[in-house]
C-alpha cells in the first residue's frame, strides 16, 4: 500500500467516520474513489497517481458522481483553478 493511499485512508477515518466509500478501482498506477460525506452530502472523487504522488479531490454534484468516477480527468479539467 502507498503512502498516497494510506494517507487518503487515514483522512477518512479523521473525518468521524462521516465519509462512504461508494466506489473504488485501480487502473495502470491510478487509484480511484468515489466518496459520500454524509454530514454535508457532498460527493467527491479522489484519484491517487502512484507514479507521480499526486492526488486530486474533485467535488461533484451528486448526479454527475459516476461519471466523474470513470471519467476523472474530464472532469479536473473542466473544474476552476485556484490561485
Amino acid at each position: 500500500m502507498s503512502t498516497t493511499i494510506t494517507t487518503i485512508e487515514h483522512a477518512t477515518e479523521q473525518r468521524l467516520g462521516t465519509l462512504r466509500e461508494l466506489a473504488q478501482r485501480r487502473e495502470d498506477g491510478v487509484e480511484t474513489w468515489l466518496l459520500w460525506d454524509e454530514a454535508t452530502n457532498e460527493t467527491i472523487v479522489v484519484v491517487a497517481d502512484e507514479r507521480s504522488g499526486e492526488v486530486s479531490r474533485i467535488a461533484v454534484a451528486g448526479e454527475q458522481a459516476l461519471d466523474c468516477f470513470y471519467h476523472p480527468f474530464v472532469y479536473a479539467a473542466l473544474a476552476p483553478t485556484r490561485d
